[in-house]
């Protein structure tokens, strides 16, 4: 008999004004949030492999290892069409260096205090279905006794022999089996678009990552069909009904998500990141002051042919004499130990910091989870691979690697050769400046002193010392490093397993509230007043 009541509900919706609006909003939104989805990703996609080619190229050019700094770039997920999550407010690559490890990502757009929070809106099929599917769902049913009451049908229905519950189960079907079709339209639409784009190329786990995301869409339109029947029975007139279910929708999808993120960041204080890095450069400037300190005995240091440097320690070398290169072969051997000391010390304070983002980030997550619409987000973002966890093991599996880069260094004792910061072979070195001077001068001079001499006397020009041709003096004589050998990032693939935890524990969150909401709803109809 609730299979009758069921389709007669679905038959009355099929053919109402409601039902054809609800198609064409779908018809519409659906198609236009896939294609932007799409174009968004394939900038992505593009932007990746841009970076990923010039990481690859800077890594090749390398001829000394103050070069290598390796940059980790990371691929854009697949999923993230469908559920954007934090990944657009997050960057994409991290920089591997010896005095400090990484702490976020860079390249990121956001100018959150907290990039980890997830943003109050933004524009993907996740979203903007959740939005349209609550809506939808609270639309269908917050009149679905309150209406018939007010026609004095109720009365009847529920007075002749057919049991409360049959009637009530008829009723919910009846919506149900109404809005699970314009879902499956939504999904179809979806997997056509993308199927359709040739630069989008799902994995067997990403597919049944789709297959989950219906499944827990479902879960939230039940939800909502609930919340709206038990408005419905709860309010005395359709009107009140429906100012009701708008106010909760809002709430729900809109007030609560950005209530709870305001309130997470007055529970767990923050510094600014700037302030962060304030903090950080007094260890910077300790590190500064002891390497000069270590410079003091070192008096060739300045000497050399042709030099490159940059603030983030890069130095290369050529053409110098071996006793001022040995110098600096001698300041670098105790400087790198002193920088990854330092990086350690400062990483004290990120670690603090990051954690307090951490915490933060939870803290909102939880709070959120108070409204069905983030819990299913949160899901959804899960699933796609584009949640603050998902980030989190990419950030630590880059300091994993960072660790082992520079144990790399360590056991090699990288610190302490002459490739550190040269190219040139020792025995390509000049012992003496005075050497170096009668070779490049063709014997016309013989120190610097000689050369200033000869300045004087040709209107102080020091065309001189490029007399004859000196091809060890230019960077361009060397060939790249050989780093066949160099340890290489291994960011892993995510796999069933990495998900299904969360999933089952939050798709679980939703079939409890499901079957609460539920149980309720037919113990109110039972005991529910028709006059």
């Amino acid at each position: 008999m609730w299979w009758k009541i069921a389709q007669k509900e679905f038959s009355l919706n099929l053919f109402s004004a409601r039902f054809n609006i609800s198609l064409l909003l779908c018809l519409m939104l659906i198609p236009i949030t896939i294609v932007i989805s799409l174009g968004q990703y394939g900038k992505r996609v593009g932007t990746y492999q841009v970076d990923k080619e010039n990481a690859e190229n800077e890594l090749k050019q390398a001829r000394v290892y103050t070069a290598v700094k390796p940059l980790l770039v990371f691929p854009p997920q697949p999923l993230s069409i469908l559920c954007q999550g934090i990944s657009n407010q997050m960057g994409h690559s991290v920089r591997i260096k010896v005095d400090e490890k990484p702490l976020l990502a860079e390249g990121s757009s956001n100018g959150s205090d907290n990039p980890l929070l997830m943003s109050f809106f933004y524009f993907d099929f996740v979203h903007i279905l959740a939005i349209l599917i609550s809506l939808l769902a609270l639309v269908f049913s917050y009149d679905l006794f309150s209406g018939e009451r007010e026609n004095g049908t109720l009365k009847l229905v529920f007075s002749n022999a057919v049991s409360r519950s049959t009637v009530v189960a008829g009723k919910i079907s009846g919506v149900f089996i109404t809005l699970v079709p314009i879902l499956i339209l939504c999904y179809l639409i979806s997997i056509i678009i993308i199927l359709m784009s040739p630069q989008v190329s799902f994995s067997a786990t990403d597919w049944l990552g789709v297959i989950i995301l219906f499944l827990a869409s479902i879960f939230f339109m039940a939800l909502f069909i609930g919340i709206g029947i038990l408005v419905s029975v709860k309010s005395k007139s359709s009107f009140n009904g429906i100012v009701v279910s708008f106010f909760v929708w809002l709430w729900f999808l809109f007030l609560w998500p950005n209530i709870s993120v305001y309130a997470s960041q007055s529970f767990i204080k923050i510094q600014m990141l700037d302030q962060l890095q304030q903090s950080l450069r007094v260890f910077d400037d300790e590190q500064e002051k002891k390497t000069q300190e270590l410079r003091k005995n070192l008096p060739g240091l300045g000497m050399f042919w042709n030099a490159a440097a940059g603030n983030d320690g890069y130095l290369e070398i050529v053409g110098s004499a071996f006793t001022a290169i040995d110098d600096q072969r001698k300041l670098q051997e105790k400087c790198g130990p002193l920088r990854l000391d330092y990086a350690q010390k400062k990483w004290q304070l990120q670690e603090v910091y990051l954690a307090k983002l951490e915490r933060q980030e939870r803290i909102a997550r939880y709070l959120s989870f108070l409204s069905p619409s983030e819990l299913f987000n949160h899901l959804c973002s899960v699933i796609c691979h584009t949640d603050a966890e998902s980030d989190k093991k990419i950030m630590e599996n880059s300091r994993d690697y960072r660790d082992l880069l520079m144990s790399y260094f360590v056991r090699n004792k990288i610190f302490s050769s002459l490739i550190f910061f040269t190219p040139q072979r020792e025995n390509e070195f000049f012992r003496t400046w005075d050497d170096l001077i009668t070779f490049v001068t063709g014997g016309e001079c013989k120190s610097w002193n000689d050369v200033f001499e000869w300045g004087k006397t040709h209107g102080g020009s020091s065309n001189v010392v490029y007399k004859v041709d000196y091809p060890q003096g230019k960077f361009t004589y060397y060939k790249p490093l050989d780093l066949s050998d160099l340890p290489k990032f291994n960011q892993g693939e995510t796999n069933f397993r990495d998900f299904m935890p969360v999933v089952i524990t939050e798709t679980g969150v939703l079939l409890c509230l499901f079957i609460v909401l539920f149980s309720l709803i037919f113990n109110v109809c039972i005991r529910y007043d028709v006059r």
